[in-house]
């Protein structure tokens, strides 16, 4: 099994049940605007982990160094935080 509730906390095993089920049921809606999508770089899954439908503007992929656990840590968040820093401004010129 993916996650064994029987071995998890009473608390732990509840919290799981209500984002399994929250996840189940959340139905997304299309952004009308343009969205950013930083993904590591080692990650071997779609491009836009199916976001693209969902951004009725421009979707900018954005790589990042590292794997999904460690982009927030050393040596990676130096590069992480480049990104995001150049990300936003590039929105905050936009708005202006």
């Amino acid at each position: 099994d993916f996650l064994n509730l029987d071995e998890m906390p009473a608390a732990y095993r509840e919290a799981a049940v209500r984002h399994f089920e929250a996840l189940r049921d959340y139905r997304p809606t299309p952004l009308a605007g343009n969205a950013f999508l930083f993904r590591s770089s080692n990650e071997a899954m779609d491009a836009d982990f199916g976001w693209g439908p969902l951004i009725q503007g421009t979707l900018t992929i954005e790589p990042i160094p590292g794997n999904h656990s460690d982009v927030l840590m050393e040596p990676n968040i130096e590069a992480t935080s480049r990104k995001i820093r150049a990300a936003m401004e590039t929105v905050t010129e936009a708005g202006s």
